[in-house]
C-alpha cells in the first residue's frame, strides 16, 4: 500500500535524473614533468634573444623601471617663512612643485627627481633645518643571519665577498645569552 509520501519520493527520483558534465581541462595532461608543453622555434628564438641581449630576469628589469619611475619623497623644511621658500625655489629654476604646511613643517613634493636632487643639495649647503626620506636606489638593504656558530666577523664578511656582494659591515649582534 502507498501513502502520500512514496509518490512524492518517486516524482522527486525523476526529477534527480543524472546530468553529462565535460572536464574542460581533459586535454591537459597528468604528467607534472611538463613535457607536453612545447614551444615552436620562433617563440623559442624569441625568448633566447631576449635572454642573451638583457642578461637580467624581466623582474629585475621591472624594479628598475619602478625605481626610475618614482615620486621623489618631500622635503618638510622645519622653522621656515612659505615666501622664503617660494623665493629659494624661484632661483633654483624649480618650476613643478607643490606646497603644504602641516604641523611639522612646510612640505614641498617635487615633480621632478633632477629637481629634487638639487633642491635638496642647496637646502645641505644652505644650511636649512629640513628632512626627506631615501630614495630607493639610495637605500641600504640590510639582513640578519641567525643560526650561525660563533665565528670571526671578518670569515664572515670574506665568504660574502666572494659571492660577488660587498657588504658594508658586518657585526655580531649582542643578546642577553651572549653576555
Amino acid at each position: 500500500m502507498a501513502t502520500g509520501g512514496e509518490s512524492e519520493d518517486i516524482v522527486m527520483n525523476e526529477a534527480l535524473s543524472p546530468f553529462s558534465a565535460e572536464n574542460r581541462f581533459e586535454t591537459l595532461s597528468d604528467n607534472d614533468d611538463g613535457s607536453d608543453f612545447q614551444l615552436n622555434d620562433d617563440e623559442r628564438n624569441r625568448l633566447n634573444k631576449r635572454r642573451r641581449t638583457t642578461g637580467k630576469s624581466l623582474t629585475s628589469n621591472h624594479l628598475e623601471q619602478q625605481v626610475t619611475n618614482q615620486k621623489p619623497p618631500p622635503l618638510i623644511v622645519l622653522h621656515s617663512n612659505i615666501d622664503k621658500i617660494k623665493e629659494q625655489l624661484l632661483k633654483l629654476n624649480i618650476t613643478e612643485y607643490t606646497l603644504r604646511l602641516t604641523s611639522e613643517g612646510t612640505r614641498i613634493f617635487c615633480s621632478k627627481l633632477g629637481e629634487y636632487k638639487t633642491l635638496k643639495e642647496n637646502m645641505i649647503s644652505s644650511k636649512i633645518p629640513f628632512f626627506t626620506h631615501r630614495l630607493k636606489d639610495e637605500q641600504v638593504t640590510k639582513f640578519v643571519l641567525k643560526g650561525l656558530h660563533k665565528m670571526d666577523t671578518n670569515e664572515i664578511k670574506d665568504a660574502i665577498q666572494i659571492n660577488n656582494s660587498k657588504p658594508a659591515t658586518v657585526q655580531a649582534l649582542k643578546t642577553k645569552k651572549s653576555k
